[in-house]
Protein backbone atom coordinates (compact mmCIF):
# COMPACT_ATOMS: atom_id res chain seq x y z
CA UNK A 1 0.00 0.00 0.00
CA UNK A 2 1.49 3.56 -0.88
CA UNK A 3 1.25 5.87 1.76
CA UNK A 4 2.24 9.84 0.89
CA UNK A 5 3.00 12.18 3.73
CA UNK A 6 2.95 15.68 3.56
CA UNK A 7 3.92 18.19 6.85
CA UNK A 8 5.87 21.39 5.91
CA UNK A 9 5.75 23.33 8.89
CA UNK A 10 6.74 26.84 8.70
CA UNK A 11 9.78 28.32 10.89
CA UNK A 12 7.98 29.28 13.67
CA UNK A 13 4.68 26.70 13.57
CA UNK A 14 6.49 24.07 15.54
CA UNK A 15 6.80 24.38 19.43
CA UNK A 16 9.11 22.18 20.71
CA UNK A 17 10.59 21.52 24.27
CA UNK A 18 12.50 18.84 26.04
CA UNK A 19 12.73 18.61 30.11
CA UNK A 20 14.97 16.03 31.39
CA UNK A 21 15.40 15.80 35.09
CA UNK A 22 17.43 14.36 37.67
CA UNK A 23 15.17 11.21 37.36
CA UNK A 24 16.46 10.75 33.65
CA UNK A 25 12.52 10.22 32.56
CA UNK A 26 12.62 12.89 30.30
CA UNK A 27 9.56 14.41 28.62
CA UNK A 28 9.07 16.10 25.04
CA UNK A 29 6.22 18.41 24.56
CA UNK A 30 5.68 19.06 20.43
CA UNK A 31 3.00 21.61 19.13
CA UNK A 32 2.17 22.04 15.73
CA UNK A 33 -1.46 23.26 15.88
CA UNK A 34 -1.63 25.36 12.47
CA UNK A 35 0.81 22.74 10.75
CA UNK A 36 -0.63 19.25 11.25
CA UNK A 37 1.14 15.95 9.38
CA UNK A 38 -1.09 14.37 7.02
CA UNK A 39 -0.64 11.00 5.63
CA UNK A 40 -3.03 9.82 2.77
CA UNK A 41 -4.09 6.80 1.12
CA UNK A 42 -5.76 5.95 -1.88
CA UNK A 43 -7.77 2.75 -0.83
CA UNK A 44 -8.65 2.88 2.85
CA UNK A 45 -9.24 -0.91 2.70
CA UNK A 46 -5.81 -1.46 2.30
CA UNK A 47 -5.28 0.50 5.61
CA UNK A 48 -3.80 -2.35 8.75
CA UNK A 49 -2.60 -2.12 11.92
CA UNK A 50 1.34 -1.57 10.40
CA UNK A 51 -0.07 0.69 7.89
CA UNK A 52 -0.80 3.04 11.66
CA UNK A 53 3.06 2.33 12.55
CA UNK A 54 4.38 3.54 9.82
CA UNK A 55 2.31 6.54 9.73
CA UNK A 56 3.90 7.03 13.65
CA UNK A 57 7.64 6.08 12.78
CA UNK A 58 7.39 8.44 9.73
CA UNK A 59 5.88 11.18 11.89
CA UNK A 60 8.42 10.59 14.65
CA UNK A 61 11.42 10.69 11.74
CA UNK A 62 10.00 14.02 9.75
CA UNK A 63 9.87 15.78 13.22
CA UNK A 64 13.44 14.51 14.37
CA UNK A 65 15.14 15.86 11.04
CA UNK A 66 12.95 18.97 11.32
CA UNK A 67 14.14 19.41 14.87
CA UNK A 68 17.50 18.87 13.97
CA UNK A 69 17.39 20.98 10.11
CA UNK A 70 16.21 24.26 12.61
CA UNK A 71 19.33 23.61 15.18
CA UNK A 72 17.41 22.19 17.60
CA UNK A 73 19.45 19.02 19.26
CA UNK A 74 16.67 16.78 17.81
CA UNK A 75 14.22 14.51 19.72
CA UNK A 76 17.33 12.75 21.69
CA UNK A 77 15.25 9.63 22.22
CA UNK A 78 16.96 6.63 24.38
CA UNK A 79 19.47 4.79 22.12
CA UNK A 80 17.35 1.76 20.12
CA UNK A 81 13.90 3.39 20.25
CA UNK A 82 14.17 4.60 16.83
CA UNK A 83 15.18 1.35 15.67
CA UNK A 84 13.09 -0.46 18.06
CA UNK A 85 9.68 1.14 16.53
CA UNK A 86 10.56 1.11 12.91
CA UNK A 87 7.84 -1.27 11.64
CA UNK A 88 10.37 -2.58 8.32
CA UNK A 89 12.93 -3.24 10.83
CA UNK A 90 14.23 -6.60 10.71
CA UNK A 91 14.29 -7.77 14.58
CA UNK A 92 14.94 -10.93 15.41
CA UNK A 93 13.28 -10.80 18.65
CA UNK A 94 10.77 -9.10 20.13
CA UNK A 95 12.15 -5.62 20.94
CA UNK A 96 11.90 -3.82 24.99
CA UNK A 97 9.83 -0.77 23.40
CA UNK A 98 7.48 -1.11 20.25
CA UNK A 99 3.39 0.29 19.25
CA UNK A 100 0.87 -1.24 21.46
CA UNK A 101 -1.23 -3.37 19.07
CA UNK A 102 -4.78 -1.66 17.70
CA UNK A 103 -7.86 -2.95 19.82
CA UNK A 104 -10.31 -4.01 18.75
CA UNK A 105 -8.05 -5.84 15.68
CA UNK A 106 -8.41 -5.11 12.12
CA UNK A 107 -12.15 -7.01 10.90
CA UNK A 108 -13.26 -7.53 14.11
CA UNK A 109 -15.91 -6.59 16.08
CA UNK A 110 -15.26 -5.04 19.49
CA UNK A 111 -15.88 -7.34 22.59
CA UNK A 112 -16.02 -5.22 25.74
CA UNK A 113 -15.43 -8.31 27.66
CA UNK A 114 -11.65 -8.83 26.85
CA UNK A 115 -9.72 -5.60 26.81
CA UNK A 116 -6.08 -5.44 26.22
CA UNK A 117 -4.58 -3.80 29.55
CA UNK A 118 -2.22 -1.65 27.24
CA UNK A 119 -3.82 -0.56 23.72
CA UNK A 120 -4.35 1.72 21.15
CA UNK A 121 -7.48 2.36 20.38
CA UNK A 122 -9.52 2.45 17.08
CA UNK A 123 -11.12 5.10 15.77
CA UNK A 124 -14.39 5.37 13.88
CA UNK A 125 -14.76 7.46 11.57
CA UNK A 126 -17.07 8.59 8.74
CA UNK A 127 -15.44 9.16 4.76
CA UNK A 128 -17.62 10.52 2.22
CA UNK A 129 -15.46 10.12 -0.95
CA UNK A 130 -15.09 12.68 -3.94
CA UNK A 131 -18.24 12.93 -6.95
CA UNK A 132 -20.74 12.72 -4.09
CA UNK A 133 -20.65 8.54 -3.30
CA UNK A 134 -22.02 7.20 -0.28
CA UNK A 135 -20.94 7.64 3.18
CA UNK A 136 -18.17 4.54 4.27
CA UNK A 137 -17.08 3.39 7.94
CA UNK A 138 -13.57 3.75 8.67
CA UNK A 139 -12.41 2.26 11.29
Amino acid sequence: MALKFEWDPGLYAVHFHRADPDDARGTRIVRHDAAPFIASVVDSDELTEDSFREIGYTYLKTLEDFLVNRDYSGLKLPLGWMSALDPKADNDRKPPLRWLDVWPPFGERRDDESPPRLASWQLIRRVIPKEGASCKTLT
